[in-house]
């Protein structure tokens, strides 16, 4: 019954292929990363000359929590292969340069992910967080090759999809070997879904163990320099009527601190154009990109970061941070990158995403949270104006880190038992 269903899905996915290629190229008109490097989605690659790891991170946020495990597989002098889905994930991965090899995943057709896994033999499968793949699990359980989830999550709403999936036979318990779960919420959830506890394993989440690097604490000392003695507010990983929010508070907060500088860190990089266009059309703006030739001079009112992978640079020269995707419904992001930089965090409640990570920070004042932008004034004032108030907020949220490191660890040792 499995592999009657795997061959409907195979037939349906190629059948719609032509249409996913067609919406790549229309993403491509925005971002050209879209287009570029395609015949590796249909596993045109250059084989490997040994076995491998292979470590896949989706997209931007998976990256981000995987390169500490990833430097640290390095360090052990094991060989990586690691694939991405997305462009932004595979900007994180190339800062890596020539330490592994990445492609992007190929779509997945059994035909596909037989090619591909040929070509790059991997001792072990690494997944990031929650990719459910039929054709790629059927395939690695096919050629004995061991699944692990790393850092693994699974909300309610996914529960309820793969217990369908499950019902109508399309299971993934007899492919996976191990599941490193970010918390007990997410480990009960897996069993619920039916996966053997022999196979369940809390790790804790890989956010906490993040690395900065050299190179972006760096460039933040640059930017620092750059803003010069101002208050500076980063606002990053917004997305779209995020800046329109944001961009409304700004009247009131320069009339309290007129030499008040905003820092908008759009998360999609086809939307820089139209978000400088925004500001433009009552402040005036410096682009990143622009950096060099121009000066962040004292009438300049809000820096556009239009650049990947420079994240925690923009926070690190901040004095506060606000985390985007949270004052409207996508779900959030890391609440952790500003603090591994030492920058106090605001956010607001749209946090579905990072639930429990955003709970643990709330119930030990780590962040103040925000149920609509007007109230980010009042806080900013406050934080601006009492800098010890914007110390102990800091100081709050560093102990939880802290305090939950660890999974990065945990996860080398249950990926080299098996490498044994």
């Amino acid at each position: 019954m499995r592999f009657l269903l795997l061959v409907i899905y195979n037939i349906l996915l190629a059948g719609l292929l032509p249409f996913i290629v067609a919406r790549l190229y229309l993403k491509s008109l925005k971002n050209s990363a879209y287009r570029a490097r395609i015949k590796e989605r249909f596993a045109l690659i250059q084989a490997q000359e040994k076995p491998t790891i292979w470590l896949h991170a989706v997209s931007l946020g998976e990256a981000r929590a995987a390169l500490g495990l990833i430097k640290e597989l390095i360090a052990k002098n094991y060989t990586l292969v690691v694939t991405t889905t997305t462009p932004t994930g595979a900007e994180v991965i190339a800062g890596l340069k020539d330490s592994v090899t990445h492609y992007y995943m190929p779509y997945d057709l059994i035909l596909l992910t037989e090619i591909f896994l040929k070509k790059i033999q991997p001792k072990i499968a690494l997944i990031m967080e929650t990719e459910i793949w039929p054709s790629l699990y059927y395939c690695l359980h096919k050629n004995k090759i061991p699944l692990l989830i790393l850092n693994a999550r699974l909300s309610m709403h996914s529960l309820r999809n793969l217990k369908l999936l499950s019902k109508a036979g399309l299971d993934i318990n007899f492919a996976i070997s191990k599941i490193l779960a970010q918390s007990k919420l997410d480990l009960e959830n897996y069993k619920k879904l039916g996966i053997s506890c022999d196979k369940l394993l809390l790790s804790g989440n890989l956010k906490y163990d993040a690395l900065v690097s050299a190179k972006a604490l760096e460039f933040g000392k640059y930017l620092e320099r750059e803003f010069g003695d101002r208050p500076v507010f980063v606002v990053g990983s917004t997305h779209h009527d995020e800046e329109m929010q944001i961009l409304k508070l700004l009247p009131e907060i320069l009339k309290r601190l007129p030499t008040f500088l905003l820092v908008l860190v759009p998360r999609h990089p086809e939307r820089f154009n139209s978000v400088a266009a925004l500001i433009q059309e009552q402040y005036k703006l410096v682009r990143r990109s622009e950096l060099g030739k121009v000066k962040v001079t004292s009438d300049v009112t809000v820096v556009l970061g239009d650049s990947m992978g420079e994240l925690l640079s923009y926070y690190y020269a901040g004095d506060v941070a606000f985390v985007g995707g949270s004052l409207v419904d996508v779900g959030g992001h890391n609440l952790l990158e500003p603090l591994m930089v030492n920058t106090p965090v605001i956010t607001g409640s749209y946090l579905r995403n990072f639930s429990q990570m955003s709970d643990l920070l709330k119930t030990y004042h780590g962040i103040v949270c925000v149920s609509q932008a007007e109230e980010i004034i009042k806080i900013l004032l406050e934080l601006f104006n009492e800098p010890q108030k914007r110390q102990l907020l800091l100081a709050s949220g560093k102990k939880v880190v802290e305090a939950n490191q660890g999974a990065l660890s945990t996860s080398i040792k249950v990926i080299e038992s098996y490498l044994d």
